[in-house]
């Protein structure tokens, strides 16, 4: 199903960095890397807070950030359900 349950996103900025989690019931290919672009975006002040829920209700990957490069981006862990 291309519909996915975003959990939560947590964004932790330490001195030399700015850490990311999202936990999801699953993720689409280059899910968080349109995610992080589109968060970038708001970051480096080119767009509002208000414009990532006008991309979300849109459903439109068109209106959202680029896809960000993965250099720096990496899993962390899994989660199973009965395990």
């Amino acid at each position: 199903s291309p519909i996915k349950t975003i959990e939560f996103i947590r964004l932790t900025q330490t001195d030399h960095e700015i850490l990311l989690d999202i936990k999801a019931n699953a993720f689409l290919h280059h899910m968080v890397r349109n995610i992080v672009g589109t968060l970038l975006k708001v970051g480096r002040g080119e767009k509002s807070i208000e414009w990532v829920k006008e991309v979300l209700e849109a459903k439109d990957r068109k209106r959202a950030g680029a896809t960000a490069e993965p250099q720096g981006l990496y899993f962390v862990k899994a989660f199973y359900e009965n395990l």
